[in-house]
């Protein structure tokens, strides 16, 4: 037995609900293709050399970075670069007044890496960090994201982990992204850590040895001199052990769609199977009242 039913949405509510969509899901195509359409201040898909494919001319110098075939399944390529605990990877931004002066403490940005290892050791992924005294910077790096300035022996630093769930996952040897985003509120409850496209549950881990300010940065710039770096921070400090592709910078708090969207590309999820029960579209169309839609549902016999 078959019935018939139309369901209709009106334009005012259909604007409302499509906008946050779109903004979410406007970028589509394989994983490279979203994270260009989404305006990276960087991004390094570490496919045989360390060129920025922003087109923002951050093009990287290898420091020990070899690479290897069966980089994760993104589709920019088929490589990704091998680090060996003291190898990195710089970028030439050490002067001031790049684009990456624009992260800071009071302002929205997003990192955004592939990792494969079998070691977690809270070295870094992606950081632009100086390696001395005031170690101002940022950093993204096993436990999570990590932003610090020690100026004029005013401590400040937030360490954000992610509960085990970025240290226990990425650790198994497979491909998993992992991304940090900040919406510039100088407060620890301005960060979101995701895995593998999902948002994961945090904490503030207390150093026990410095004293540090874990509510805000205040004053404390973490604009720095150092270059942007791949598997260190500043001349290969906190060196990382494994394989990293397709990192990126954004000086924008990416949303939980599009990481999802990012990660999906990559990643489709499984085809669903469906049962005798379930509803079957068969018209979808936009009439003067609003969205509406017409489908046929296959009743079960008693």
């Amino acid at each position: 037995m078959n019935q018939v039913h139309k369901w209709s949405l009106g334009l005012p509510l259909l604007a409302a609900l499509a906008a946050p969509v779109y903004g979410a899901l406007g970028c589509s195509g394989t994983f490279s293709q979203i994270v260009l359409c989404t305006g990276p201040t960087g991004y390094w898909p570490l496919n045989g050399n360390a060129n920025d494919a922003s087109g923002n001319g951050w093009n990287g110098t290898l420091n020990g970075v070899t690479f290897v075939a069966g980089g994760p399944p993104t589709a920019t390529g088929n490589q990704a670069g091998v680090f060996n605990g003291s190898s990195y990877i710089s970028m030439n931004t050490t002067a001031t007044g790049t684009a990456f002066d624009t992260i800071e403490y009071n302002t929205s940005w997003s990192i955004v890496s592939w990792v494969k290892t079998t070691t977690t050791n809270g070295h870094f992924f992606l950081a632009k960090q100086q390696n001395s005294t005031p170690f101002r910077g940022w950093e993204l790096t096993d436990p999570g994201v990590i932003m610090e300035s020690f100026d004029n022996g005013n401590n400040a630093q937030f360490l954000i982990d992610g509960v085990g769930a970025i240290t226990n996952t990425i650790g198994d040897g497979s491909w998993h992204f992992v991304v940090a985003t900040y919406n510039g509120n100088d407060s620890i409850t301005g960060f979101t850590l995701y895995v593998d496209g999902v948002p994961v549950a945090t904490q503030v881990i207390h150093d026990g040895v410095r004293n540090f300010d874990m509510n805000t940065l205040g004053a404390n710039t973490i604009v720095n001199n150092a270059p942007v770096t791949i598997g260190a921070r500043q001349n290969g400090g906190v060196a990382f052990t494994g394989q990293l592709a397709e990192l990126a910078v954004f000086t924008t708090q990416l949303s939980s769609g599009q990481i999802s969207a990012m990660y999906t590309a990559a990643v489709p999820p499984p085809p669903s199977t469906p049962t005798p029960s379930s509803a079957i579209l068969v018209m979808l169309g936009l009439g003067a009242a609003g969205l509406f839609a017409i489908w046929r549902t296959r009743l079960g016999r008693a």
